[in-house]
């Protein structure tokens, strides 16, 4: 798993150089730094789910023993 992490975080840095590279053009087209920037999204998602083994952006998981915390009578309605 840290061997997939380590080539992520290479990609990640190089789509971060050709978005600065793209940036420093003088002509470039707009939709290419726009698909750069929403792969850089993509790849800063995986790699934080990859780092803490869950969804990002989900603080307040359901801890394994509060799961089976329900009433007697939720069950049988």
């Amino acid at each position: 798993m840290k061997d997939l992490l380590i080539e992520y975080r290479k990609t990640r840095l190089n789509v971060l150089n050709k978005i600065k590279d793209l940036e420093n053009k003088d002509s470039f087209r707009m939709d290419d730094l726009l698909v750069y920037k929403d792969i850089l999204k993509d790849l800063d998602y995986t790699i934080e789910w990859l780092k803490y083994g869950h969804q990002p952006g989900i603080y307040k998981a359901i801890d394994r023993s509060q799961c089976y915390l329900l009433a007697h009578s939720g069950l049988t309605e």
